[in-house]
């Protein structure tokens, strides 16, 4: 039913885990390709041990892109699983994809819920105009369960319709070694009139192995000079109102602008309470002198965001501001 496409690069022990994750946690008609970037021997001798299990052994670090490139050259199912070396994935969260983006017939691709081992949200969809993940940081309470259409997810754990794929082309692969490839594709998408999918059914961990702290500004700046004034477009007109929403509130946060930003993360979290995003609402509060709504939506970003320092800072300030030092 789909190909499983796995790169690996300097995480053996990561991948083996992944792989494994994969034959326990999914059942019917799969088959999982390895593009082995790292290109050592040991990686070499256990991709070569493993039955069904196609391995594509490049001789040079292709980068995300490009390994992504040519394992899709090189598999054909109608879905295609997009799945990080250093994820796993849980109990039927492959099959709850396929479902959801069976419902919807113009859907490019559908992504799950990332959380780190911690049981912290690493990202439920994204907002390309801020580059920034919804949801980051939170305990995951099952606040971010919800499905909905947005403009860009997470690549750790993505299925794709194949015949989107051969409409919209292959990936970027000026991304190289990697970041920003996916979110490139999601734009890509959107603007080839198709839709993204995000749903919380669905969950996978990631330990997210930061591979390349010196590439990776390179490659924000590449993907902010690519598209440049074409990002103002976004969210598009057929974008779900939650992205209209939260990314006002947040270019209103940017300039300071914060009793319009609150009221904006009011509506988005009128549209569906789990759309709330009280950290940040609760700092409009703060800075607009509104310090008893402060301190109440402080207290529920708390819930959510038990351990934040810089969440409890800005509670203490709010209790001086209160007077109840």
């Amino acid at each position: 039913m789909f190909d499983i496409i796995i790169l690996n690069y300097r995480a053996l022990g990561k991948l083996k885990r992944c792989i494994e994750s994969v034959w326990r946690h999914t059942r019917g008609d799969y088959r999982i390709t390895v593009v082995d970037n790292e290109g050592g021997a040991e990686s070499r001798e256990y991709l070569s041990s493993l039955r069904g299990v196609q391995a594509l052994f490049p001789g040079e670090n292709l980068g995300c892109a490009a390994g992504t490139n040519l394992a899709l050259r090189e598999t054909d199912r109608d879905y295609v699983v997009l799945l990080d070396d250093d994820a796993q994935v849980t109990w039927g969260g492959l099959r709850v994809l396929r479902r959801k983006l069976e419902k919807h017939s113009t859907a490019a691709m559908a992504a799950c819920k990332v959380v780190y081992p911690d049981g912290r949200v690493m990202s439920a969809e994204y907002l390309p105009r801020h580059l920034k993940a919804v949801g980051y940081g939170e305990k995951d309470l099952g606040q971010r369960n919800y499905t909905r259409e947005c403009d860009v997810v997470v690549r750790t754990c993505v299925l794709m319709r194949r015949s989107a794929i051969r409409a919209i082309g292959f990936f970027d692969e000026r991304f190289f070694p990697g970041q920003y490839e996916m979110m490139d594709y999601c734009l890509r998408a959107r603007l080839a009139g198709y839709q993204v999918l995000y749903t919380g059914a669905a969950t996978v961990k990631h330990d997210h192995l930061f591979r390349g702290e010196s590439f990776f500004r390179e490659m924000e700046a590449k993907f902010l000079q690519k598209w440049d004034e074409k990002l103002k477009q976004f969210p598009l007109e057929s974008s779900h109102p939650a992205d209209k929403h939260l990314t006002a509130a947040f270019t209103h946060l940017e300039k300071e602008e914060f009793a319009d930003a609150a009221e904006r993360f009011l509506c988005a979290e009128l549209l569906d309470r789990r759309f709330a995003q009280p950290f940040h609402l609760g700092f409009c509060f703060y800075r607009t002198g509104r310090y008893q709504e402060a301190f109440r939506t402080y207290q529920s970003a708390q819930r959510l965001m038990p351990g934040d320092a810089v969440l409890h800072h800005r509670l203490a300030l709010t209790y001086a501001k209160m007077g109840r030092f």
